[in-house]
């Protein structure tokens, strides 16, 4: 479901008894998600900029992109321990981070040019394979610069496995 461009609410809940509703998996109109009647429920806090929620709204995990569903979220950001979004794309996941978060990526091939500019961690789907005398059967994650040959070349807080 796409939820933006609204007026003052996106999704406003009038419910005294406090009872959730499930709005998760929707775009709110920009990858940092809803904003949020309480700020804490948003990572993002302030500079949530989607669509505004009130309280009694459970909108975790949402999508980055207004292309993302459930047939294209191969891309989930990792904050704390919990997802916080999903996305069909790498730059909607580095969208969605808050410095420090995770990044996992299904296997697949992703064409596109990334624009890293805060500290995360790119996981790729052969993460959790161990590491066996210094190699990792499975090895599949290639990032390539704008050459036709892989980067050497990535910033200091940008950690891929």
């Amino acid at each position: 479901n796409n939820i933006h461009a609204n007026g003052q609410y996106g999704l406003i809940v009038l419910n005294p008894a406090g009872q959730e509703v499930d709005a998760t998996l929707n775009w709110w109109g920009d990858a940092t998600g809803p904003a949020s009647d309480t700020e804490l429920d948003n990572p993002h806090g302030a500079d949530a900029a989607g669509d505004a929620v009130s309280d009694n709204v459970d909108f975790m995990p949402w999508y980055a992109m207004a292309t993302t569903t459930p047939a294209t979220q191969n891309v989930s950001v990792d904050h704390l321990g919990s997802i916080i979004a999903y996305s069909d794309t790498i730059q909607g996941g580095i969208d969605v981070v808050v410095s420090g978060d995770t990044i996992n990526v299904a296997a697949g091939t992703y064409n596109e040019e990334l624009t890293i500019n805060k500290s995360l961690t790119l996981l790729g789907a052969q993460a959790d394979v161990p590491i066996v005398n210094g190699v990792r059967a499975g090895e599949e994650s290639i990032i390539r610069g704008k050459g036709t040959s892989p980067t050497t070349y990535l910033p200091s807080s940008v950690r891929v496995v």
